[in-house]
């Protein structure tokens, strides 16, 4: 009776714990090519190429971009730095973390994203954000991540922060990875 009693406790317990405010990360890809010294070697100078695509705020797209670049800094072993707008990033070239928010297509893979994001169509938030994220070397990607988290409605708040921190730790992670898929809360 207690242990029938204990394993229903535990399932509502992960029940609630699935439920509202959870993440899912699906999708993680580590090339053989990823290093975090070549995410280091990125941030030398103090700034790491950002490239933006989507808008999640009901804000204008540059308002927007100022926002998801400053809420959080590159992986603090990588050394100090700052995301930033970059032209060549902005060019689909050069390493670059390149971000989109809200895909419309949702079979969207890694060499997409480095290498055409900007026709990748977006669509406005309905209840979730979604982002895919790659650590792009021109139109290869080093690493790749598809997040997605309960709707992010304003760049102020901690909602953006812990997004950003998924963010950083799957597609700029300290470690060498192999393919995988999990979910994580």
């Amino acid at each position: 009776m207690v242990r029938a009693f204990l394993g229903i406790a535990v399932l509502v317990v992960v029940a609630a714990c699935e439920s509202g405010g959870s993440s899912r990360v699906g999708n993680v890809h580590i090339s053989d090519f990823y290093s975090p010294s070549l995410v280091g070697y990125v941030n030398r100078n103090g700034t790491f190429p950002t490239a933006i695509y989507g808008n999640p705020f009901s804000i204008s797209k540059a308002d927007a971009d100022r926002a998801i670049r400053a809420v959080r800094s590159p992986p603090e072993w990588a050394g100090a730095g700052r995301f930033v707008q970059d032209a060549i990033a902005d060019q689909e070239r050069g390493l670059r973390l390149v971000l989109v928010f809200n895909p419309d297509d949702r079979a969207v893979g890694p060499r997409r994203v480095c290498a055409s994001a900007g026709n990748i169509p977006t669509r406005t938030a309905t209840g979730e954000t979604h982002v895919l994220a790659a650590f792009c070397r021109d139109n290869e990607w080093n690493t790749f991540a598809s997040i997605r988290v309960a709707q992010v409605k304003s760049p102020d708040g901690a909602a953006l922060g812990d997004l950003m921190s998924k963010i950083i730790l799957h597609a700029l992670p300290f470690k060498e990875r192999r393919d995988r898929s999990f979910d994580v809360n």
